[in-house]
Parts: C-alpha cells; structure tokens; sequence
C-alpha cells in the first residue's frame, strides 16, 4: 500500500489519475494483506453478532473493495440514516494508502455519527452505489426511500441518485467545505477573490432574495467574463444543491451546509 500512496501525483493529466487507480486496484487484488483483512473481518463477525462486511468484486472475482459495520454503525444508520455525508480520504492522508469512505449522519446532539467504514480503489457513483446498497444489505432495517439528503464533493453526481432510485425522494447537495475551499477557487481562480463573500451569502442565504441579490452582484462583479458569469449562472440555476435557503426549507432547524 506503501507505493499506492507515493503513486499520488498532482497534475492535470488526465491519464494520471486512471494509471493511480489501476496501481491501487492491483495492489488490493494481489496482495496478500487483504486476504488476511478478509480472514480478520470473518474473525470479527464470529466474534460479534452486530459485526458484518460487504465485499466488492471485479470480473475476475478479485476482491477491490470492502465495507464493514458494527453495532453502534448499524444503530446509527437506523436512528439518523435519513441525512448523510459521503466523502473519500485521499491517499496521500490515509496510512494504508489507499481511498478510505465513512459515510456519517449527525445524532440528536448534532455530533458525527459513524454509519459504516470502507476501503475502496476509486472514488466514483458506482462505488458510493454500492457503498450504501452495502450499508442497506448489512444492516435491511434502515429505510433508503426515507433517506432525504446526500452531501458530497464533486465526484458525486446525481448518477448516484438514480442508481439508488431515489432521485425523487433524495436531493444531492454540494458539500460546503469542498465547494468554498476546493471547487470554486479552482473554478473562478484568481477571480475567485473578488467574489467569494457572494458565492459565501448564496450559500448560507436564508431566503431566495439572499440567493438572488449576491448572485446578481457577483454578476456584475464579472461582466467583462463571459465564461465565469456561465459558471456563475450555471450555480444560480441549480438552487437545490447550492442554495441554503432551499437546504433550511428542506431541514427545518437542521442548520446544516455540509
């Protein structure tokens, strides 16, 4: 797992990020650290009646991803599996190496409650798909129709939500963190400086006029760019996922932004 993780190169290529993957998904299928991970986790459920995994498969019946639950996960999901955040830590945090996701709602204390742990080899919908297709399998009683709310980065997609079939009960939304911190410098870059206090208020706006009023400043902020105002618009026409006065209409007193 070692060389998983000084495999991870910044760059914008893009044929970079598929060779890391194809490093990662080798190194899980062959070595023989995650068989012994398997023969643990068989060790734990006969140890623990709550305990139970998931394994994920590749054509060639090699494992490449793996998900498990305990019984505080398992009651977590059941009392609080209704809103979820879903995010990977990226290799170069991770001490094995390799993609690690815990899917965590808040408890009645507004603390994070885990709901399962995985290692994976991508970060894709078809993954998060059997991320929680996984969670449901392990632990039947938690209800996915009544899930309501995914918060997740960039790499998730409303794929996920129509792989589940609940893209007309659930709403996608753009983790806060990630948007402000990751996506939008990126997206706007030097530019971003300018307008951030607006793309700020939209996101924590409590009312459509939040929404709209530092939308339209941030406009005329970049008139003169035309290919940043499309950015821009193409944010202001998508409420559900980045506007905060959607997400406090949706949760009442939930006071969550990601």
């Amino acid at each position: 797992s070692r060389f998983a993780a000084a495999a991870t190169v910044y760059t914008d290529d893009l044929i970079i990020p598929t060779v890391v993957i194809n490093i990662v998904r080798k190194i899980m299928t062959e070595d023989s650290g995650t068989w012994k991970a398997l023969a643990y986790l068989e060790e734990c459920k006969t140890q623990d009646p709550g305990f139970n995994f998931r394994v994920r498969y590749d054509k060639e019946g090699m494992p490449n991803s793996i998900l498990w639950m305990d019984s505080r996960m398992r009651s977590n999901l059941i009392r609080f599996g209704d809103i979820l955040c879903l995010d990977v830590q990226k290799r170069q945090y991770n001490r094995s190496g390799f993609p690690y996701c815990s899917p965590v709602a808040k408890d009645d204390d507004f603390r994070a409650a885990q709901c399962a742990e995985s290692i994976i080899v991508e970060e894709t919908d078809e993954v998060y798909a059997w991320i929680l297709k996984s969670m449901k399998a392990v632990e039947p009683r938690w209800d996915m129709s009544k899930l309501r709310i995914i918060f997740g980065d960039q790499h998730v997609s409303t794929v996920l939500l129509q792989k589940l079939n609940i893209q007309a009960s659930c709403t996608l939304r753009g983790d806060y963190y990630h948007l402000y911190n990751e996506v939008w410098p990126k997206a706007f870059c030097q530019h971003f400086q300018s307008i951030k206090h607006y793309l700020k208020a939209m996101l924590e706006s409590k009312t459509q006029e939040e929404w709209d009023s530092p939308f339209c400043r941030a406009r005329q902020a970049l008139c003169y760019l035309p290919h940043l105002v499309q950015k821009l618009e193409d944010i202001h026409q998508q409420p559900s996922y980045y506007a905060g006065y959607y997400l406090r209409e949706m949760g009442g007193s939930l006071g969550m932004m990601g």
